[in-house]
């Protein structure tokens, strides 16, 4: 990929020199239950996390991506504080979604958010034009065949951080 970036909601200002984050914050979805995060609040990062993939994806005319090295987090089992979060439709992905499929539109949004709230993990791809990966603490990792600048300028208007950085999770570059 000719075009590489890390999103996420963690201001790069408080990186040290070796890149690890200095303030304490909120990192999943398991922070609700512990209070260090609101669901409003959580929901509008994981929205904010959702529509900029979309716009990455638009910039780079890619319209659905393929899962690969598919792994679910054993039975979609959800704690009642967290209960509000899903519906039938989470569970009905969660149950259908395999490794080789292709997601697009309502269901790719329904995939994010289930790997944004780590109840699954893969890599999303797009042959070579595009992929996107998602790591704990609320790391996600996107890459184009396309500069997107558009959409980069459009992510950090919604409070989200980009940063020139190439996904741990990629298996050759």
């Amino acid at each position: 990929m000719l075009n590489n970036w890390r999103i996420t909601k963690y201001n790069p200002a408080f990186r040290n020199e070796k890149g690890t984050y200095l303030r304490e914050e909120w990192t999943s979805v398991s922070d609700i239950v512990a209070g260090m995060v609101s669901i409003r609040d959580y929901r509008r990062v994981e929205e904010a996390y959702i529509q900029s993939l979309a716009e990455i994806m638009n910039d780079s005319k890619v319209n659905a991506l393929q899962i690969f090295e598919l792994e679910k987090n054993g039975p979609l089992d959800v704690m009642d504080a967290l209960k509000p979060l899903y519906s039938k439709e989470h569970q009905r992905i969660y149950n259908d979604v395999t490794s080789g499929s292709f997601v697009m539109g309502e269901n790719l949004n329904f995939v994010l958010e289930l790997l944004l709230r780590e109840n699954l993990w893969c890599k999303l791809m797009y042959s070579d034009k595009m992929y996107a990966h998602f790591g704990f603490d609320y790391y996600m990792y996107v890459g184009s065949h396309r500069e997107c600048t558009r959409a980069i300028n459009t992510i950090k208007s919604m409070d989200l951080f980009v940063e020139n950085y190439c996904s741990p999770y990629c298996d050759t570059e």
